[in-house]
């Protein structure tokens, strides 16, 4: 009887011990589970916190490739004024160059001018000259020597012929040398018309490279 009780307490004693083991279990499977929760929550925060940084990154990533198209924009404006810059330098030269053609040609054509003004004046002159110098001569043989013209005789008189034939002689001498300045003053007028024409042509490319200079003047 005795043994039947001290049995039931120790089985007792055993069952208190495992409700009280049961009791800790349900409790630390209470704060396991509480936990579990926290911990979920906790990850749902963290996948919307990652869901916004990928957000994030993707707007980072679509400003960067608008800044780099905007860079390489802005390269190539950069480039572009660089060699408008070179072009424009280079038109400054160009047309630095055509000026002192143009001065160097307009020169010449004035020396060339003058020169042939003082060569037909000095030609105009030296006629004059012959025609003062020959004058009192031509008088003289009139006047010493008067011609008669016979008109019964077909034949000129022999001193008439002479006369005549020296003053072809001399008219001859004369346009030879009238022919001869002629040719040289031809020969200037024609080198004066190649500076005219050179000069017109330095003149338009000169006009090309303004306009192309007032063109790249707003780009600089």
């Amino acid at each position: 009887m005795t043994t039947r009780r001290a049995f039931a307490r120790q089985e007792e004693s055993k069952l208190q011990l495992a409700l009280q083991e049961l009791k800790v279990s349900k409790d630390l499977c209470a704060q396991l589970h509480s936990e579990r929760e926290e911990n979920e929550k906790e990850l749902l925060t963290i996948l919307k916190s990652n869901d916004k940084l990928k957000a994030s990154l993707t707007r980072l990533h679509i400003d960067h490739s608008d800044l780099s198209e905007e860079r390489d924009r802005l390269k190539s404006i950069v480039v572009s004024f660089d060699e408008c810059a070179v072009e424009y330098e280079q038109a400054l030269k160009r047309i630095t160059t055509l000026e002192c053609e143009l001065r160097d040609a307009q020169k010449y054509i004035s020396e060339l001018e003058e020169s042939a003004h003082q060569a037909t004046a000095l030609h105009t002159h030296s006629l004059f000259e012959e025609l003062v110098e020959n004058a009192p001569e031509l008088v003289d043989v009139t006047i010493e020597n008067p011609v008669t013209i016979d008109l019964t005789n077909d034949t000129l008189p022999a001193q008439r012929l002479d006369n005549c034939s020296n003053n072809k002689l001399k008219k001859y001498i004369k346009v030879n040398k009238l022919i001869k300045k002629t040719k040289k003053i031809l020969s200037k007028n024609k080198c004066i018309s190649k500076i005219y024409k050179n000069n017109s042509s330095l003149l338009s490319k000169f006009n090309v490279c303004k306009l192309e200079l007032e063109k790249y003047k707003p780009e600089i």
